[in-house]
Order: C-alpha cells, then structure tokens, then sequence
C-alpha cells in the first residue's frame, strides 16, 4: 500500500512538475510576443503623435472657416480657400487593443501599461463617435455649403453653428486622444524597451 502511495505521489508530482513548466515556458513565449508586440505599437503610436500637429493644423483651419461663414454678410466675405476648408475632414480610428487587453497577457502587463493602453482604446471609441457625429452633421451642411449659402437663414445658421460644435468636440477629443496615446508610449517603452 505504501508504495503505491509513493507511486502516485511521484507520478502527481511528475505531472505537475511537467506542467509548471510547460505553463512557465507558455508564460514566457507570451511575455516575449507582448513584448514585441508593444513595441511595435509604440513606435507606430510615436509617429502618429509626431504628425498630429497637421491635424490640429487643419481643424483649426477649418473652425476659422466656419467662424468666417457664420460672420458672413455678402459672398465677398469668404475666399475659395475659406469654403473649402469647411468641408475638411479628419478622421481617426482608435487602435484594436483586444488581443493584449482581453487576453492572457494583459496579466503579465504592470498594471500601469494596461490601465494607459485601456485608456487609449477608450479614447479611439470617443474619437470614432466623435467623428460619426461631425460626419452626419456635415452630410446636412453640404447642400448649403455646395449652394454657397451667404447670408445663412436663422435654421441655416443653427445648422452651421451644430456643425462647427461637433468640430470643436472631435478636435478636443483628438487632443485627448493624443495625450492618451503619449502617455502609453511612455509605459510601454518602459516596459517593452524602445523601438529599434
């Protein structure tokens, strides 16, 4: 009887032995493709933060644009460079952070990582809404601006002013955005080491 128990005790420990390991070596194989992974990420994350002067370059013009069309009178009061800023679009899309965020290894990400990588998904989503907004917005200005509305009537007018908001919230939430994905740059290099 004795030695049966050793057996089996051998033999469990044998298994979970085997499978401690295993699990160890999956373990690693994991942090070594987060790893990669992240650091990838960052350095597609750092050139987009790199060139996200030009869309705030552009947003600005085309809110400049907008105030010009508000404060118009007589079609004089807008150049052809004015109108067509007005219909300038910027769109962003926020990264697919899935596999690292509702998988196995976000356990193995310090928990500062994960929390600025789940920050910079959410602020992708606001972004994405943001820009559905502007979009279905500027579908209704696009008669009066093809039409070149000058001066606006008062429900003209409220329509242009709606468009010009969701503009100004799309630009804040860029700038957001921006900072998010700065701000995970930093964690990940931290972690993952910086780009080569």
């Amino acid at each position: 009887m004795a030695d049966i128990i050793v057996q089996f005790a051998t033999v469990f420990l044998g298994a979970y032995l085997a499978f401690a390991a295993e699990e160890l070596r999956q373990r690693r194989q994991t942090r070594h493709w987060a790893r990669a992974h992240l650091r990838q990420l960052s350095s597609l994350f750092h050139a987009e933060t790199q060139s996200s002067h030009v869309a705030g370059d552009v947003l600005a013009g085309q809110l400049a644009a907008l105030d010009a069309w508000l404060a118009a009178r007589t079609p004089a009061d807008m150049t052809e460079a004015q109108w067509e800023a007005v219909m300038n679009t910027v769109s962003g899309r926020g990264p697919d952070l899935g596999s690292l965020l509702r998988g196995e290894p976000v356990a193995l990400l310090p928990p500062n990582l994960a929390l600025a990588l789940a920050a910079v998904e959410s602020a992708g989503r606001e972004l994405e809404l943001a820009f559905g907004s502007v979009s279905s917005t500027r579908e209704r200005v696009i008669p009066l601006w093809a039409g070149r509305s000058i001066p606006l009537e008062e429900a003209d007018l409220r329509l242009v002013m709606l468009y010009r908001t969701a503009v100004v919230e799309h630009t804040g939430l860029i700038e957001q955005a921006v900072t998010a994905v700065r701000a995970a740059v930093t964690q990940i290099d931290a972690w993952a080491g910086t780009p080569r």
